[in-house]
């Protein structure tokens, strides 16, 4: 230790490293925005957050930053252009940029219908972090996309993976929608349960 001069060294204070992490953490979450930004749908890449209900973006952004304290799921609802996967699609972005927490989306109609013929779907879409299932009720009201559903909803909420689900319809009205009355009734069920309810 001969030698040494520690009088010339420049120890960073607390403040000064709390400073050096918030500039990394700010850099770090830039480029996770860049990264999400290129997935996108170039439909959804010029959303305009002021025309959407201020208590709907406000409870958005509350489930998207804080996950421990609010529902498991989020259940976005209202008519037809209102916005709700433009919504949605930011909630993925904020998830992406807070927690790295990667996703998927699909809609319910194009799910039910490529489950016929992709085996390993309902796998993928169980397996998947958070998974944005857009326009449930949508799809064509059929056994096996009835039971697909089902199954979706089940395996997602029984493993505690977070869903955002959009739809146009209120819980009677979606309901009424299966030709199979108990299947209708426990999705609904299951939604209801678990979801954070956000008008539009």
């Amino acid at each position: 230790m001969d030698g040494l001069d520690f009088s010339k060294i420049n120890f960073l204070s607390d403040e000064e490293i709390e400073a050096r992490k918030a500039e990394e953490l700010a850099e770090l979450k830039e480029s996770r925005a860049i990264a999400f930004d290129k997935l996108i749908p170039k439909g959804f890449t010029d959303t305009d957050i002021k025309r959407f209900p201020k208590a709907s973006v406000i409870e958005a952004k509350a489930w998207s930053t804080t996950p421990t304290t609010c529902k498991l799921n989020i259940l976005i609802y209202g008519a037809s252009g209102v916005g709700k996967t433009r919504l949605s699609w930011l909630i993925l972005r904020r998830r992406y940029i807070e927690f790295k927490q990667a996703s998927k989306a699909i809609g319910a109609e194009s799910f039910t219908r490529r489950m016929l013929n992709e085996k390993h779907l309902m796998e993928e879409m169980c397996r998947v972090p958070l998974l944005l299932l857009d326009d449930i009720g949508k799809e064509r009201a059929t056994p096996t996309a009835e039971a697909c559903l089902f199954e979706l909803v089940r395996e997602r909420m029984d493993n505690c993976k977070p869903t955002i689900y959009t739809t146009n319809y209120t819980n009677d009205e979606f309901a009424k929608r299966f030709n199979h009355a108990q299947t209708g009734s426990a999705v609904t069920r299951r939604l209801s349960e678990s979801c954070k309810l956000i008008p539009m």
